[in-house]
């Protein structure tokens, strides 16, 4: 997980590269007591919290087998500034389509997910300053801050390029 300086989140689901923008503030303060109150309640397990986040989330927030309206409603708002680089494709992928057409499975989606909230929950609740972000993110998720904007990280990737088949040696 790597961090650039506009706190754009960039990651990868196995070989695919992938960025999320942040939720801006008033989508934020829309979401703030959800948010602060799955961080009140899972304070104690804050340090595992990244890589079950989406786990910990469904768990609290499901009714009668049914995610809650208001964490459904934070759920899509960061999925919707999520996007997937495939290879063969024109242009990213948004998360939604990623997972229709079946390009992540859901244990990478899950794992998408807990990246996100865990991301969004340091970043704007537990984080006054930008110092606070960077030291909260690498301790608590080993995260990397980089210098670079989001396409000039994307366009230092590497491409895979089609290949003859070779014999394989036994």
């Amino acid at each position: 997980m790597k961090i650039d300086k506009n706190l754009n989140l960039t990651f990868s689901v196995g070989e695919i590269p992938a960025f999320h923008t942040p939720i801006s503030f008033p989508l934020f303060q829309q979401h703030s007591l959800i948010l602060a109150d799955f961080f009140a309640k899972t304070m104690e397990s804050y340090f595992a919290h990244s890589a079950i986040a989406h786990s910990l989330f469904v768990s609290l927030y499901t009714v009668e087998g049914k995610l809650a309206e208001k964490a459904d409603a934070l759920i899509k708002d960061l999925t919707r500034s999520t996007f997937f680089y495939i290879t063969g494709k024109p242009a990213p992928v948004g998360f939604e389509t990623a997972v229709n057409d079946k390009l992540i499975d859901e244990e990478d989606a899950s794992e998408v997910l807990s990246h996100l909230i865990f991301f969004t929950e340091t970043l704007r609740i537990n984080s006054a300053t930008m110092e606070n972000a960077e030291r909260n993110l690498s301790k608590l998720a080993g995260a990397s801050f980089i210098s670079l904007p989001v396409m000039d990280w994307h366009n230092s990737l590497l491409t895979a390029k089609e290949t003859e088949n070779t014999p394989t040696t036994g």
